[in-house]
């Protein structure tokens, strides 16, 4: 079992089960992730429906995902959302409750710790915030990456 799946196994509100293989807990977004090596991915888990039980009024982040780059297991955290200047504080309101859960769960926050901008938005549709926005200045302070209609891990 690869680091991720251990992580999420013994996180709260989790187990096992929740892990799956490559992407295939994104589902049909699946293809709004680019991987440099689908060999090195160690797992994925829809966040946000594993723990809609335990935290239904939450904003809850949608997934995440493994990925072993140079011997070091990494997790990297993927929200699929519209992207227009609306948006941002409920995408930001989603951050907040991530790290959250993930200073609950050393596991999965270690493996955090290991990526390289590990809090991905990927635009569910076209991006509306302006560069010079304060929406795109409060998405810089927040340490969120700019949505994208796809992203690349690592």
């Amino acid at each position: 079992m690869s680091q991720f799946c251990e992580g999420v196994a013994k996180a709260q509100g989790l187990n096992a089960s929740h892990c799956h293989p490559g992407l295939q807990a994104l589902g049909s977004n699946a293809h709004k992730i680019q991987v440099d090596d689908t060999r090195k991915l160690t797992g994925s888990i829809d966040l946000d429906s594993a723990l809609a039980v335990n935290y239904p009024n939450s904003p809850r982040w949608d997934y995440g995902v493994g990925y072993d780059q140079r011997c070091q297991e990494a997790a990297y955290w993927i929200e699929v959302h519209p992207a227009d200047t609306s948006k941002v504080k409920e995408v930001i309101d989603k951050l907040q409750w991530l790290k959250q859960f993930l200073a609950r769960n050393k596991d999965l926050r270690q493996l955090t710790k290991n990526a390289n901008n590990p809090y991905r938005w990927v635009a569910s549709g076209r991006v509306k915030i302006p560069k010079n926005s304060p929406q795109f200045r409060l998405l810089c302070q927040q340490g969120l990456s700019f949505p994208r209609s796809n992203v690349t891990i690592p």
